[in-house]
């Protein structure tokens, strides 16, 4: 709103010098100012708010010189013996100023093509590592968080756990309410286990109704306890329009060096077979076998 009030009251003194008490100098002021202020404003924007990367260095370098030759050319107003009477005097000042912001303006479509470009690309990875419904990491991506994950815990010599998420009697929610209710009960699942967990630990749907996470450095009566957190987030029942729901939980924990995401995810799955076969709505520890 001040952006467009700035403008407007911009134009209005243009008009006034030019129409009604012609004056040259009140005009440039007037645009300069103008000018100034939407250019600073664009770059305070990408200086605070932009992300970091090449492209928006570039047009903010852009916008800077940009500012630069403004001011430099509002100034001149005051520069004695300096011709300003004639928009299209071929003065040093004045050349400059137009080159710099016909070249600027060209610059500016180049950044914004570059900015755009890179956040496509954003969005492609984004895309690509995520799952389409829930938008929890996909298992592709689970598998690379994984490895950055053991990694980090075999360096710090630090736990490592691992959790299977099974939803229980899923496929009666599908055929009972419809997979449209299923679906929605999928994405508030990944809502109430996401209350429980940190926004660092990696949470990904591997399955269907299967999902997975990361622990670290916990000792297992801690993993355990979170465990049982968000088994109890999700067996709570807030109402229609969903149903009510609960889930079993699995534990595995990397005992060694030999461990690969695929022998935790089965000895998770054998605890989660063992809670299905207690009575479902249970949380279930096995050790990784080597």
């Amino acid at each position: 709103m001040l952006i467009a009030l700035s403008v407007v009251v911009g134009l209005a003194v243009v008009v006034w010098g030019t129409l009604i008490q012609p004056s040259y100098h009140l005009r440039l002021a007037a645009m300069v100012l103008v000018m100034v202020g939407l250019n600073g404003t664009q770059l305070g924007l990408f200086l605070h708010h932009g992300i970091r990367h090449v492209s928006t260095c570039f047009i903010a370098l852009v916008l800077s010189v940009q500012l630069l030759v403004l001011l430099m050319r509002g100034a001149t107003i005051y520069w004695p013996g300096h011709d300003t009477t004639n928009v299209f005097s071929a003065t040093v000042p004045q050349v400059l100023f137009v080159g710099t912001v016909n070249l600027s303006n060209m610059l500016m479509a180049v950044g914004f093509v570059m900015l755009a470009t890179h956040r496509l690309n954003l969005e492609l990875a984004w895309f690509a590592s995520r799952d389409p419904l829930t938008g929890l990491l996909n298992r592709r991506a689970f598998t690379s968080s994984f490895e950055q994950a053991r990694e980090d815990a075999r360096q710090a010599g630090k736990a490592l756990a691992l959790m299977i998420l099974d939803l229980d009697h899923f496929k009666h929610i599908n055929d009972h309410y419809g997979h449209a209710v299923g679906d929605l009960v999928l994405v508030d699942f990944c809502r109430r286990v996401d209350r429980v967990l940190s926004e660092a630990v990696p949470f990904a749907r591997i399955g269907g109704e299967e999902f997975a996470v990361i622990l670290r450095g916990l000792k297992q009566q801690e993993v355990l306890s979170c465990a049982e957190r968000i088994r109890d987030a999700v067996a709570q029942y807030e109402g229609a329009p969903l149903p009510l729901y609960t889930c079993s939980i699995g534990i595995a924990s990397m005992a060694g060096e030999v461990e690969s995401l695929e022998q935790l995810i089965r000895a998770a799955d054998g605890a989660l077979y063992r809670a299905k076969c207690a009575g479902r709505n249970r949380v279930e520890v096995a050790l990784a076998q080597s």
